[in-house]
């Protein structure tokens, strides 16, 4: 097959394309045969005729060819739409994922804050706990070092626990009775 370039330009003059116009015996062993001035009158060039028209092996190549360069620009440019639209919903998958990381942050950011103040509060609980544990703990030290001073005393009678008042309707005669601490 002719390259398209040489398709497209027509013979020199006296070189015919043309199979019949080959030698009877087949081919001219590769060279085409020059037609000199008695075998044709006349110039070929800007002379059409049905014959150069109606030749398939001069159009189909040409015909394919630009067929083949019109799809190829089709799928160039279908691929180039193709990638700027991937483009585009890559970019929007990693804005949606860097929002919802940071609304993720958001919230683990106030789960920390009132955990942060729950902690503060029951350290300050503590506090008051251990300054309340202290207090107790050197009053029963006043105490002891108060009956020690005192002595054993005999007047002192074991004191009984003192019965409470009949308790209203409806509640239980047993969650009346509270008996004191002892000493």
């Amino acid at each position: 097959m002719l390259p398209l370039r040489a398709m497209a330009t027509p013979p020199p003059d006296g070189v015919s394309p043309w199979p019949q116009d080959l030698p009877a015996g087949g081919s001219s062993a590769g060279r085409p045969r020059v037609n000199g001035p008695k075998a044709r009158s006349g110039s070929r060039r800007g002379t059409a005729t049905p014959r150069t028209l109606a030749t398939p092996w001069l159009w189909l190549p040409l015909a394919l060819s630009s067929m083949l360069l019109v799809l190829f620009v089709v799928v160039v440019t279908r691929q180039q739409a193709q990638a700027q639209r991937i483009g585009e919903l890559l970019s929007r998958v990693q804005t949606l994922e860097h929002s919802r990381a940071l609304e993720r942050t958001a919230v683990l950011e106030q789960q920390l804050r009132s955990m942060l103040t729950r902690l503060q509060e029951l350290e300050k609980q503590n506090k008051q706990n251990e300054l309340v544990v202290r207090q107790l703990q050197s009053l029963q030290q006043e105490l002891q070092l108060l009956r020690s001073a005192a002595g054993p005393s005999v007047d002192d009678p074991v004191r009984e626990p003192t019965p409470l008042p009949d308790p209203p309707a409806g509640r239980s005669p047993r969650a009346a009775t509270v008996t004191p601490p002892m000493p």
